[in-house]
This record gives C-alpha cells, sequence and structure tokens, in this order.
C-alpha cells in the first residue's frame, strides 16, 4: 500500500470516533447551506406537478392557495435557519412533514388519485435523500407525515386505483429504502470526510515538518558560522603570537611568559568547544559513560576556581563563591559537574558588564539533594525566550552583540549532563535584571548512571580541568 494512503488509513482508524463527532457536529452547517436551493427545486415540481395534473380539473385555486401555503413554509425554513443554522436539521424535518401534510391535503381536496399522491411524496423524499444530509435517523423523522398523512387522506377524498392496502405498502416500501439509501450517503460522505481530515492533518503535519527542517537547517547554519568564528579568533591568536615567538621579538622572559599564557587560554578555549561536540556526539550515539567518584564541595569549588579564566571576568563584575566551606560531599561524575557549573558560569559571566555572579551550594535535606545556584546582574532572558534556552544551537539573550554569542552547546550539555545524573535544572530570569540557574542532584546518583560508570583513569580533558590555571 502507499505509504500516503496507510498513514490516511492510520489517522481515520486511530481518530474515528473523533472524526466522526466532528462530521456530525457540522451536519447542521452542510443542512443550511443547501436549504433555499432545495425547497426551491421542489416548490416548482411540486407546482408544476399540481399544475399539469389538477389545473385542467377546475381545482386551480386550491392548488394555487397550496402554492401559496408552500412558499410560506420554504420562506419561514430560510428565516429562521438565517437566525439559528445549529437547528437546520430539525428545521427541515419539520419543514419536510409539513410539506407532506400540504401535499396529501391539497390531493384529498381535488379528489386526486392517490398514485398522483405517492408519485408527489415519493418526489418529496428522494428529494431529501439527494440533498440534504439528514441521515437514517433524520430521514426517518422526515416521512413520519407521509407515512400517517396517506392513510387519513384517503379518507379525505384521495382516490385510490388499487387497494389501499398495496398503496401503504409501495409508500411503506419506498420510504424504507429512502431511510436506506439515506443511511448509505451518509456513511460515505463519512469516509469522505475522514479522507478529507487525513489529508487536512498530513498537510498540517507536512508544514510542520517543513518549518522544523528549515528551522533545523538554519540552527545548522548559524551552529557553523558561529564554530567557525570561535574557532578561528583563537586560531588567528595562537598563531601570532607564535609568529612572534619565533620571530624572537619577547625580550623579557615575563613577557615570553604572558605570551605562551595567551596561547594556552585561547588553545584551551578551541579544546572545550571540541570537547562539547564530543560529549553531545556521544550522547547521541547512547555512548556516555561515567566516572563516579565521591566529591568534596570546598575541592569542587577550589577546582572551579583553578580553571575559571581571568579573560571570562570583565572589571566591574565580582565574581562570589558560597558554600565552599561546607563540608558535605556526593557521589557523581566529577568532570560532567564541573562542566556543567563552567557552562553555567561562562553563560552568566558573559551576559554580565557589571555587578556580580554568583554560584551557591546548599543541601536540600527534604529532597535528600545538592542545589547549585548560579546568580548573575547581567541582561536577562525575555521570557518568550525561556522555554528555548536549552534548544540544541540556540545562541544569545537579551542584549546579546553577534560578537559575544556562543556556539550554542552549553547550556544544552547543562541539562542533557545534569538530567543524566538524575537531577533537574531550572531557570528564573527578567530583562535588565539577571537570572538565576539552579541545577539540582542527588547525594547518590540513580542506578541507571551507576550501572554505566567507568573505571576512573582520568580523562585528559578531566585533568586538564583539574589543573589548569590561567591568570
Amino acid at each position: 500500500m502507499d505509504a500516503s494512503l496507510e498513514r490516511f488509513r492510520i489517522v481515520s482508524t486511530s481518530d474515528s470516533t473523533h472524526i466522526a463527532d466532528d462530521y456530525r457536529a457540522e451536519r447542521p452547517a452542510r443542512v443550511a447551506e443547501r436549504v433555499s436551493a432545495g425547497f426551491a427545486i421542489f416548490v416548482l415540481l411540486f407546482t408544476a406537478v399540481s399544475l399539469f395534473a389538477y389545473g385542467t380539473l377546475g381545482h386551480g385555486l386550491i392548488v394555487f392557495l397550496f402554492y401559496c401555503i408552500s412558499l410560506l413554509i420554504a420562506a419561514g425554513h430560510f428565516v429562521i435557519l438565517s437566525r439559528n443554522r445549529e437547528a437546520s436539521v430539525a428545521v427541515t424535518i419539520l419543514a419536510a412533514n409539513l410539506m407532506s401534510v400540504i401535499l396529501l391535503a391539497d390531493a384529498a381536496l381535488i379528489g386526486a388519485y392517490a398514485e398522483m399522491a405517492m408519485l408527489s411524496l415519493g418526489l418529496l423524499i428522494v428529494s431529501l435523500v439527494v440533498l440534504f444530509p439528514l441521515g437514517a435517523r433524520g430521514q426517518a423523522l422526515a416521512s413520519v407525515a407521509a407515512l400517517l398523512g396517506y392513510p387519513i387522506a384517503l379518507k379525505m377524498g384521495l382516490v385510490p386505483t388499487l387497494p389501499p392496502e398495496f398503496g401503504f405498502l409501495i409508500l411503506l416500501s419506498a420510504i424504507a429504502l429512502s431511510v436506506l439509501g439515506a443511511d448509505f450517503l451518509d456513511r460515505y460522505r463519512l469516509v469522505l470526510f475522514r479522507y478529507a481530515s487525513a489529508r487536512s492533518a498530513l498537510t498540517e503535519e507536512n508544514a510542520r515538518l517543513l518549518a522544523e527542517a528549515n528551522a533545523a537547517d538554519r540552527a545548522r547554519s548559524e551552529f557553523l558560522a558561529a564554530v567557525s568564528h570561535e574557532l578561528r579568533t583563537p586560531l588567528s591568536v595562537v598563531m601570532g603570537y607564535s609568529d612572534l615567538l619565533l620571530e624572537g621579538d619577547m625580550a623579557t622572559a615575563e613577557e615570553r611568559r604572558d605570551t605562551l599564557q595567551r596561547i594556552r587560554q585561547h588553545a584551551w578555549q578551541m579544546t572545550e568547544i571540541v570537547q562539547a561536540m564530543i560529549e553531545l556526539n556521544r550522547f547521541e550515539a547512547g555512548e556516555m559513560r561515567f566516572q563516579i567518584e565521591e566529591i568534596s564541595l570546598s575541592d569542587l569549588f577550589d577546582s572551579l576556581r583553578r580553571s575559571l579564566p581571568s579573560a571570562w571576568i570583565k572589571p566591574g563584575v565580582e565574581l562570589l563563591w558560597r558554600g565552599a566551606s561546607m563540608e558535605l560531599r556526593l557521589t557523581s561524575d566529577r568532570y560532567k559537574l564541573e562542566m556543567v557549573l563552567r557552562n553555567l558560569l561562562h553563560n552568566a559571566l558573559k551576559y554580565t558588564d557589571y555587578g556580580s555572579v554568583t554560584l551557591t551550594a546548599e543541601y536540600d535535606s527534604v529532597g535528600g539533594r545538592v542545589r547549585f545556584a548560579v546568580t548573575d546582574t547581567g541582561a536577562g532572558i525575555d521570557n518568550e525566550d525561556l522555554p528555548r534556552i536549552f534548544e540544541l544551537f540556540r545562541q544569545g539573550g537579551t542584549g546579546t552583540a553577534p560578537h559575544e554569542r556562543g556556539v550554542g552547546l552549553g547550556l544544552q550539555i547543562v541539562k542533557r549532563f545534569t538530567e543524566t545524573l538524575g537531577g533537574g535544572v531550572e531557570v528564573y530570569s527578567q530583562p535588565s535584571q539577571g537570572t538565576l540557574v539552579v541545577v539540582a542532584l542527588p547525594l547518590i546518583p540513580p542506578e541507571s548512571v551507576t550501572s554505566k560508570a567507568a573505571p576512573t583513569p582520568a580523562s585528559v580533558s578531566s585533568t586538564m580541568i583539574r589543573s589548569t590555571r590561567l591568570s
């Protein structure tokens, strides 16, 4: 089966009840759309048949009177539906029964043949089936007056040429067939409605997927541009300072030391970008491994202090540490935890031009968790951007200049590492007032983490984080 048709089948079967309810809900509108044309056609046919059959018998006045009554019913029907379309089905059923009564009364008063009256009733009943989606129940209700009125009309003056019982049986058969026909057409219309709904849903889904694909393409383009910029800048610095060293322009040992520190700082910046991409690739491939160890908060804070590049801290911004002296130990992956906190501190320092950035650690005895909070007095984040800041390749914030934006990996790493370690992350922010990011981790990681724990020879990157001091 074609994939698109298979999808239509899946949509229609999985949501069949919902689609059927929608179809029934739209039925009054469909009936109301056809009322004017339907009864106009019937009135014209009714008049032509009546004048042709009975006008030559000297009953033109009676025929004209009932013709006017039919017009009044059609006009009243139209006026009611123009004010209340929701009542179209009930009003149409009532109008159909009134038309049957008028038709039988007209035929009885002029002494018409019963078979001619049955033909007129049949025309009315068939027109209802074809024109209006009343369904089997609605069609049966619309035929009540014809079924009950025919025996009464026989007593009032209809002239049968067949035994009355045969005429009644023929009328009953015609009504039964019309009900079956209405049910068949209703089911057919429902199938078409389901198909149209599936096509509409598929079109909307395709439009959504196309929009997501375009957004992903734009994000990837922005990411590549950002990575190129983030790598090109430190590479240019490294190459420039290396050339100066090779040319012997650094006369004193202090100048050479300062140049080497700058080279190392920018090399470390490139290493962080590459390491972030490697970690995300491992996560996507399901190859994430953990090195679980007992961590002292004081040691953790000391390691972070030593590893933060001094270039991250702008003049007029104070970096504060609170909770470092707390005698508390937790079991987790030290490298991933440090990477989470470093990313948060980097973001906070990047978007804070004056004031302070504070890293706080506290123990939540109720939840049995350690809460790390990074607070800044920076630019803040717009409310509409808050739900999307953890998306991959999402960059920048309120008032962020393009050259200050990162690659868009940091917060994605924060979210994935934190949740993988059994914790959670929350963000609170107000534009121009600052941002608070809270990371909560359990004292002991869940079994899903410990089961993937690897032996703990420290990786090169982990060793670099704990030992590198850039000043």
